[in-house]
């Protein structure tokens, strides 16, 4: 099983870890900033590519954002890119931004 463990600081620094069963990693880097889970990075081990470790991560900091009111805030590419893909998925937690 993938069991995927939340890190956090004192500062509001943190990550979502996850560590397979054929020592496959992942992980996904934020900050809380006032009510925004900002989002910076994403990255998963070569083995694990292909094998959902992006989206459990994905789905793991999603329901935290819900958890705590928050809204997220996509620096990362990964996320971007998946909130972009399926808006009406994240409306709860993410508005896209509009052009002006």
């Amino acid at each position: 099983m993938n069991a995927i463990q939340l890190v956090l600081n004192e500062k509001q620094h943190g990550a979502f870890l996850i560590n397979g069963e054929k020592g496959e990693t992942g992980e996904m880097v934020f900050g809380v900033r006032l009510n925004e889970l900002v989002v910076f990075h994403t990255e998963v081990s070569e083995n694990a590519r292909g094998k959902g470790f992006g989206k459990k991560l994905l789905n793991a900091l999603v329901a935290y954002a819900k958890e705590e009111g928050l809204s997220l805030f996509p620096m990362c590419s990964y996320v971007r890119a998946q909130l972009e893909k399926s808006p009406e998925d994240y409306k709860e937690v993410w508005t896209p931004a509009v052009n002006v």
